[in-house]
């Protein structure tokens, strides 16, 4: 009788892989946020927190805004995110031209400063926000002497 030639013969079979090695697990004392990231070292640090009446700025207009503001840094790299409440219902919609303006917004603050922001959520009264660039250190407190 033959030998069926579907069935495969083990002693001619690939060598499998062996499995993945497990990451090592966390120390008893370290946290999961506590765990350095070997591509950059420094940890996230809030700097301050800005609360205030200012404005959400556009291309195709703006409108009176309350916003809060937390900014961090991470060594010398500054980033911000916050939420805003006003009336957006001119940038909330389903025309992608209403989208591009409200990729270009900025948040003038109450001193009359101003940030690139993007927006991340909009709603027609509410906002989140998250801003990145060189003009967040300015928004950064004086160091401590």
């Amino acid at each position: 009788m033959a030998a069926d030639s579907s069935v495969p013969d083990p002693a001619k079979a690939a060598p499998q892989a062996k499995p993945a090695a497990k990451a090592p697990a966390a120390k008893a004392n370290e946290s999961w946020g506590m765990r350095r990231n070997p591509r950059n070292s420094a940890p996230l640090r809030l700097v301050s927190a800005l609360r205030g009446q200012g404005g959400v700025i556009w291309s195709g207009g703006s409108v009176t805004a309350s916003y809060e503001l937390d900014l961090f840094d991470r060594g010398a790299v500054h980033m911000a995110s916050g939420n805003l409440e006003g009336d957006f219902s001119a940038l909330v919609g389903d025309d992608e031209g209403v989208a591009a303006q409200a990729a270009g917004a900025r948040l003038r603050l109450d001193d009359g400063r101003e940030l690139d922001i993007d927006l991340l959520s909009l709603e027609a009264d509410y906002a989140d926000f998250e801003a990145h660039g060189a003009d967040l250190a300015a928004l950064a407190p004086p160091p401590k002497p």
